[in-house]
């Protein structure tokens, strides 16, 4: 061992050195040393932790305590709070009747002075004018017109729109120009809205003139138009063949200006699956003396050889082919004959045979030969009537 001064030799258990007087430290007394030194450190460190242990538990009880205030204060102000909005939600109601009670009509019944209040805005759908009395229809359809400034000579619409708070006429019928006046919904809502009128006009029409036939017609059909049709007096007989298969539907059109519509029933032309511009003529029968009665061609009712159709300008024109000779024949005139039928008078008519053409007419015994453009003239004359309004025959519900 040597000191560590000045590097002299020392002996083992030496305390201190002979050479220079420094005192010796042993390897035993420093880790004495550092071993105290580190129980100091530990102590510190201790102390030091526990102090911040202490605060931090301090801090907490001290943000804990503060919530709770906080807690309480808020409720205290919610509760003040909703006893506040209870006593203003109180004095805003006793206002709000107090000016209800001042409020102008139109503004607290615009809406409820409407059968349709938004039918400028929203499509109608089928069932909610479907419900309608024909009274509730026609002034739903009015309305429309009305609410766009549209002035009544018609004494009820008159009396009824004047009555309204928010009607404002300010347009003639002559001035009233419905194409411009009128948006696309507003236009499709009158439609749907005729639609329905002329459903409920046309369902009385045949309560009282038609139900006894179109009750033979729809048992018919809802039996295939099975066995030989002897059962059914009102149905045409030529529906009762086999392989005649045939949805039908029916029309009311007034041919003969009597204010008393015929009973037109016919099906789909050609197989095509919904009735449209082409169709097929079973029956006519038009009222008269007390009773429906069938219309007759000469000695055949209608459906019997022919195929017909109703032109634009009311009459029927019955079309056909017998081998080589094709014929269209116009009737008009409906009415008794001295035997007491319906029957249809001819008017005009033209035929062709193996390329010869003819012209006939009524009170005529024999058609005259014509040319090929009279005969096309004759033809073009009739434009077939396309806008018919047909219904099902089976969605019809009787009375």
């Amino acid at each position: 061992m040597y000191c560590s001064n000045c590097g002299k030799e020392l002996e083992d258990d030496a305390l201190f050195c002979q050479e220079c007087g420094q005192e010796v430290k042993t390897t035993i007394n420093m880790k004495s040393e550092n071993r105290l030194l580190k129980k100091k450190s530990y102590f510190i460190v201790g102390i030091a932790i526990g102090i911040l242990v202490v605060m931090g538990i301090i801090i907490c009880l001290a943000i804990q305590n503060s919530k709770m205030k906080d807690d309480s204060t808020k409720k205290e102000v919610s509760n003040q709070t909703a006893e506040s909005n209870q006593i203003d939600l109180s004095d805003a109601s006793d206002t709000k009747h107090s000016e209800t009670d001042h409020m102008p009509e139109e503004e607290e019944t615009a809406e409820d002075e409407y059968i349709f209040a938004h039918s400028d805005t929203e499509y109608l759908m089928e069932e909610q004018v479907a419900v309608l009395t024909e009274e509730e229809l026609g002034i739903a359809r009015n309305e429309i017109l009305a609410r766009c400034g549209r002035i009544y000579n018609d004494e009820k619409y008159k009396a009824y729109f004047e009555s309204k708070s928010w009607y404002k006429g300010t347009k003639t019928p002559n001035e009233f120009d419905y194409d411009k006046e009128l948006n696309s919904i507003e236009k499709a809502n009158v439609n749907l809205i005729k639609k329905y009128e002329k459903i409920l006009t046309n369902k009385k029409m045949i309560n009282e003139y038609y139900e006894p036939v179109l009750t033979d017609y729809q048992q018919a059909e809802a039996n295939n138009y099975a066995g030989d049709g002897n059962e059914y007096g009102y149905v045409c007989e030529n529906l009762f063949f086999p392989d005649v298969e045939e949805t039908l539907y029916y029309s009311l059109i007034d041919l003969n200006d009597d204010n008393i519509p015929e009973l037109i029933l016919a099906s789909p032309f050609a197989g095509n699956e919904k009735i449209g511009e082409e169709y097929n003529i079973w029956d006519i029968y038009s009222y008269s003396e007390g009773a429906p009665l069938r219309l007759v061609e000469g000695d055949d009712a209608i459906g019997m050889r022919s195929f017909y159709h109703i032109c634009k300008n009311k009459m029927i024109k019955s079309e056909g082919s017998g081998g080589a000779t094709e014929y269209v024949t116009i009737y008009e005139e409906v009415g008794l004959d001295e035997d007491g039928r319906v029957t249809m008078y001819l008017m005009d008519g033209v035929y062709s045979d193996t390329g010869v053409y003819y012209a006939v007419s009524s009170g005529a015994l024999d058609g005259w030969e014509i040319t090929e453009d009279e005969y096309e003239e004759v033809l073009d004359k009739y434009p077939i009537k396309t806008d018919i309004d047909w219904y099902k025959l089976s969605e019809l519900k009787m009375d």
